[in-house]
C-alpha cells in the first residue's frame, strides 16, 4: 500500500504551464446545453486548475495537494504571500497580459438569520478581466461554498469597446438586486463610481434597528455594524475576506483620523515557528487605504445624533 505524498503548490512552477490562449477562449465561449440554449461559461476556477495541470498532479497515484486555487481564504504558495485569487493577482502572475479588477467585494453579516444563512454565499465578489490584444472583456462573479472553497461564473461576455459606464451600470444593477442587508462589510471599486447615496436608498428601508435583550462587549457591538467602502484599483487588497471587524473604527463615538485604514490578517513569509509540534505560519496584519462611504449601526441603543435627529447611518459623501 503506498504511503499519500502531500504537495504544495507551486505557484512559479505552474505559471510555466499556463495557456492564455486556451484559457481566453474557454471564458469567450458560451457551451451549449441539453435544451439546445448558449450559456456563459462556469466553474472558471476548476477550468483554470486544468489548464495549469494540477487535476493532472492530482490524479497521480499517492499524491495529494496540500491546497487548491479553490482553497478557501488562505495563502496558496508562502512564497508569494500576496498572490491571492480574492483580488486577481493570481490571473495576471499567471499572464500579464491579463488585467483583472476588483469592481466589488462584500461578506456577510454573522447575524443573520434564516433564509439567508445557506442561501447566500458568504462572500460575493465581481471582476473585470481584460486582456491584452484580445476584442473581449470578462465580467465574472465569485463565490465561496463553505464545503468546496471558491468557484466563479462568467457573467457577461462584453465587447472590448463597451464604455466603463456601461460596465458600471450592469454591476450595480445585479448588486442591488442582491440582498445588501446580508453585508457586513462592501467593497466598491473606485472605477464604478457609486452614487452611494442612490445605492442605499435602494435597501435602507429594511435597515431595521435591533435591540438588544443582553448586554453586549464593544467587539460584539461593532458585528452588528454595516460598512461601504470604496477602494482604489490600482491597490490590490489580497484577503478582504480577512478583514478584521474590531480595527474598523468606530465612526460613530471615536475619532474619525484613522477612517481610511482598514486591517486584514496577512501572513509573513519566511517566518515560521512550532505550534502543538506542527511548523505554521506565523500570522500579521497588513493596513490598507480605504475611503469609508456609508456607516450604518444596527444595535439602536448606539445611535447618534445627527443634527438633532437620532439615527443609526452615516454618509461620507
Amino acid at each position: 500500500m503506498k504511503k499519500n505524498i502531500f504537495t504544495k503548490l507551486d505557484l512559479k512552477k505552474l505559471r510555466q504551464k499556463f495557456d492564455y490562449e486556451s484559457f481566453y477562449q474557454f471564458l469567450t465561449t458560451k457551451v451549449k446545453a441539453i435544451d439546445g440554449k448558449f450559456y456563459n461559461p462556469s466553474s472558471v476556477i476548476f477550468e483554470l486548475e486544468k489548464n495549469v495541470g494540477i487535476t493532472d498532479e492530482e490524479m497521480k497515484s499517492g499524491e495529494i495537494l496540500e491546497s487548491n486555487l479553490y482553497s478557501p481564504m488562505k495563502v496558496l504558495d508562502k512564497n508569494f504571500p500576496s498572490i491571492s485569487i480574492e483580488d486577481g493577482s493570481l490571473f495576471t502572475f499567471f499572464n500579464k497580459s491579463i488585467e483583472c479588477e476588483t469592481l466589488f467585494a462584500a461578506k456577510q453579516q454573522r447575524y443573520q438569520e434564516e433564509p439567508f444563512l445557506g442561501l447566500l454565499s458568504p462572500f460575493s465578489y465581481y471582476f473585470l478581466f481584460s486582456f491584452k490584444g484580445k476584442d473581449k472583456k470578462i465580467l465574472t462573479h465569485m463565490y465561496h461554498h463553505p464545503d468546496y472553497g471558491w468557484d466563479m461564473d462568467v457573467d457577461e461576455i462584453l465587447d472590448k469597446e463597451i464604455k466603463f459606464s456601461d460596465i458600471s451600470k450592469k454591476v450595480l444593477n445585479k448588486i442591488t438586486k442582491a440582498d445588501c442587508i446580508c453585508y457586513q462589510f462592501m467593497f466598491f471599486s473606485k472605477s464604478l463610481k457609486v452614487d452611494i447615496k442612490k445605492f442605499v436608498k435602494n435597501f435602507k428601508k429594511y435597515l431595521n434597528p435591533i435591540e438588544s435583550k443582553y448586554p453586549l462587549s464593544h467587539n460584539d457591538i461593532r458585528t452588528f455594524d454595516m460598512c461601504i467602502y470604496e477602494i482604489d484599483s490600482k491597490i490590490k487588497i489580497p484577503f478582504l475576506s480577512k478583514i478584521e471587524p474590531s480595527s474598523v473604527p468606530d465612526f460613530f463615538y471615536k475619532s474619525n483620523k484613522k477612517k481610511n485604514i482598514i486591517e486584514l490578517k496577512v501572513f509573513k513569509k519566511g517566518k515560521i515557528e512550532k505550534l502543538l509540534g506542527r511548523k505554521v505560519e506565523i500570522k500579521s496584519t497588513k493596513k490598507y487605504k480605504v475611503k469609508p462611504l456609508f456607516v450604518h449601526r444596527f444595535l439602536k441603543d448606539d445611535w447618534k445624533k445627527i443634527k438633532g435627529k437620532l439615527t443609526g447611518s452615516i454618509f461620507f459623501r
